[in-house]
């Protein structure tokens, strides 16, 4: 797994309880499996991945949005060079 390119975080300033993980990654990037607690979305801006969500796999290419599901194991991996965006509710304001 190689690093990715950026990663900006945009916490809520106004009390919405909105955060928003911002990255970028290149062709061949890996973004690990991983799974949450709660429902939440997010959105492939630009590029095309493979996106596996509790072993289902697809094709997607931006731009995309995607509902995963509180307790679902979701990989991302990058067949280009991609913009995706991780849209989370929370209490946190850094």
């Amino acid at each position: 797994m190689t690093e990715y390119l950026g990663v900006m975080h945009h916490f809520p300033t106004s009390g919405n309880r909105v955060y928003i993980r911002q990255m970028s990654a290149h062709a061949g990037d890996l973004i690990g499996t991983h799974k949450h607690e709660y429902e939440h979305y997010s959105i492939l801006a630009s590029g095309r991945v493979l996106f596996e969500l509790d072993g289902d796999t697809r094709d997607i290419e931006g731009p995309s949005v995607l509902t995963v599901e509180a307790h679902k194991e979701h990989k991302i991996t990058c067949l280009t060079d991609v913009s995706w965006f991780c849209i989370h509710g929370t209490e946190e304001t850094d």
